[in-house]
């Protein structure tokens, strides 16, 4: 009884379970930041405690390299023609990309987050204005744009960009939060009071605008709100140095001394935790290695836009180009891997899942995906492999014991482990699938009468199945 003929179709059905491999296609406009650690969350003294920054970028908007870089040594000449040669290379995919979609502003759109990491903030402006033009609607523009007036402390521009995004898209994360940022910057404390908690009602996560109501009460000396308010924030964002320091400053107006001393305490600990952070990413901090995986991510933006609009082969070469510059990147290799399945270039298709597997060793699907492609080439020891590991690592999902219970069936050893495994992938979830296999197993020892009742199973789960059928019949005409 062949199985894995039938089944390895249904390894990318299987392999999506365990995580969505198969990214959407498009430009992503996103703020381009390298996959890393994070930095803790920034503090700010007195004076800038009203101009607290988000917890979220802007998804078409100024990137964190248009601020000012590490203070560090000058980069050795070759690193810096490497860097600069980057750069370019990066520019060009995307003015590349505008002339070959004159008509959609997807391209400008991405164009825009370059420049902007690139620290060309005016070149950026002037893109996201003409997306715009094109697409009067478009929401991630308005929020780049509004980002930009806001940090250009242009507050009545930032009040009328944010606006009309809330009214296009009233979920977008932390609108509301700079709207209200840029009202109070302007006065306009009880407008921005009411925007607030618009988002504190809608929203579990919306620490920032607790900071902010906490500061907006402040302001308006209304102390015990702005002590709630405040509160509201750290329970949400433990390490979040504003609301510390607000929290400080609001119990010593209310006469809280023990209180006040211990969160000002706090606040100077993770004052000194972001300094130390920036001291060691100052030390350490290397142009090239920053760079790759950014650039990485303008090529995956590329390549969407061009496999959504036809062009599979440009976007290869920009996925290959993507993996090359940066070994960690996840989303061009889970491209690769799609696109050489969909095109049975299978052996390309397993060195891409090899390596997935390599970057992200505790994730259940690259080593199914591993084993899948392997059965298909024939490599049944490196599929058993992979699908023990599978197991080990999911072992409340079936896959991994149905798969495993098959290469041993296809190979016809081990049948006991298989017969074991394919009732243990019946238990864990009594599918059609499942069933199949385990019918199988029961066949393989010399079990007729199991192996019917099994196929009984599948075909009432999946009674369309013609495979599970003729299996049935023939089980039916044994002696």
């Amino acid at each position: 009884m062949v199985l894995l003929g039938v089944t390895a179709c249904a390894a990318v059905a299987g392999y999506s379970v365990l995580r969505s491999y198969w990214p959407a296609g498009g430009v992503a406009e996103a703020t381009l930041e390298p996959k890393g650690p994070q930095r803790p969350t920034p503090s700010q003294g007195p004076a800038e405690i009203a101009r607290p920054q988000g917890n979220q970028q802007p998804q078409e908007g100024p990137s964190q390299a248009s601020d000012p870089e590490p203070s560090v040594a000058e980069p050795p000449p070759d690193v810096r023609a490497t860097v600069e040669a980057l750069k370019e290379e990066e520019l060009e995919v995307a003015r590349q990309l505008i002339k070959d979609f004159p008509d959609s502003p997807d391209p400008i759109g991405l164009l825009g987050n370059v420049h902007s990491k690139h620290g060309n903030n005016s070149e950026a402006a002037e893109c996201w204005e003409k997306t715009l033009q094109m697409q009067p609607d478009r929401v991630s523009a308005l929020v780049a744009l509004g980002t930009v007036a806001l940090r250009n402390d242009q507050f009545e521009k930032a009040v009328e960009l944010w606006r009309k995004a809330l009214e296009l898209d009233a979920a977008q994360p932390d609108a509301r939060a700079s709207l209200a940022e840029a009202l109070m910057a302007l006065g306009k404390i009880q407008e921005a009071i009411v925007e607030l908690e618009k988002d504190v009602e809608v929203s579990a996560n919306a620490w920032r605008s607790h900071c902010l109501l906490g500061q907006a009460h402040m302001q308006l000396r209304e102390y015990e709100k702005a002590k709630e308010s405040f509160e509201a924030a750290i329970r949400i964002q433990p390490n979040d140095a504003k609301s510390h320091y607000g929290l400080a400053n609001v119990c010593a107006r209310l006469k809280l001394g023990d209180e006040s001393t211990r969160y000002l305490k706090r606040f100077q600990e993770l004052n000194a935790a972001v300094s130390e952070f920036d001291r060691q990413r100052r030390d350490g901090y290397d142009d090239l290695e920053f760079m790759l995986p950014r650039v990485a991510e303008t090529f995956n933006s590329a390549a969407g836009f061009y496999h959504a609009h036809g062009n599979a082969q440009k976007a290869e070469q920009l996925w290959q180009r993507a993996s090359a510059l940066d070994a960690k990147n996840i989303e061009s290799r889970t491209r690769l891997v799609q696109w050489y399945r969909q095109n049975d270039r299978v052996q390309e298709a397993l060195q891409v899942c090899e390596q997935l597997r390599d970057i992200e060793p505790t994730e259940a699907g690259h080593h199914l995906a591993v084993g899948m492609l392997s059965a298909q080439l024939k490599q049944f020891g490196k599929a058993e492999r992979a699908f023990r590991k599978v197991c080990q690592l999911s072992p409340k999902h079936s896959w991994g014991y149905r798969f495993l219970a098959q290469i041993y069936l296809e190979t016809d050893r081990n049948v006991p482990e298989a017969l074991a495994l394919a009732r243990q992938a019946v238990d864990l979830e009594p599918s059609a699938p499942n069933y199949f296999v385990l019918c199988a197993a029961h066949a393989k020892s010399n079990n007729p009468h199991s192996a019917l009742l099994a196929a009984e199973r599948a075909i009432k789960l999946d009674p369309n199945n013609k495979q599970y059928r003729q299996t049935y019949e023939r089980l039916r005409g044994m002696p």
